[in-house]
């Protein structure tokens, strides 16, 4: 029984740090993916006065969206979207039934350590 136990925790523990590892990697993926490493290179490599008054000039060229232009955008976006609250409950059930689970499970398996020690 305790070689079954020991078992599992460590494969356990291996899938958690494989499971980890793989999200460091994604998200190094997606900022590369998306030219943010490279932009950051290229802030520290140029001077930083020269990167700063880069940054100004073309924030100050921008003409985007104003805040609220934005704010009407998202409230139109959420009215017409009613799948949402839907979902945000199915979130929060699922989230309640996880948290039970993970109770019940460490309960049981602090009562079998609790036993075998």
């Amino acid at each position: 029984m305790k070689k079954f136990l020991f078992k599992t925790m460590f494969l356990l523990v291996l899938l958690s740090l494989c499971v980890i590892y793989g999200m460091i990697t994604a998200k190094d993926g997606t900022t590369t993916f998306q030219g943010q490493s490279e932009q950051k290179e290229q802030i520290q490599s140029s001077g930083s006065n020269t990167s700063v008054k880069t940054v100004n000039a073309s924030a100050a060229q921008y003409e985007g969206p104003t805040l609220s232009e934005r704010a009407e955008r998202l409230e139109n976006s959420r009215s017409v979207q009613p799948v949402t609250s839907i979902g945000q409950a199915m979130t929060g059930v699922m989230t309640n039934v996880i948290k039970t689970g993970v109770t019940i499970t460490s309960t049981v398996v602090d009562n079998i350590v609790q036993a075998i020690l």
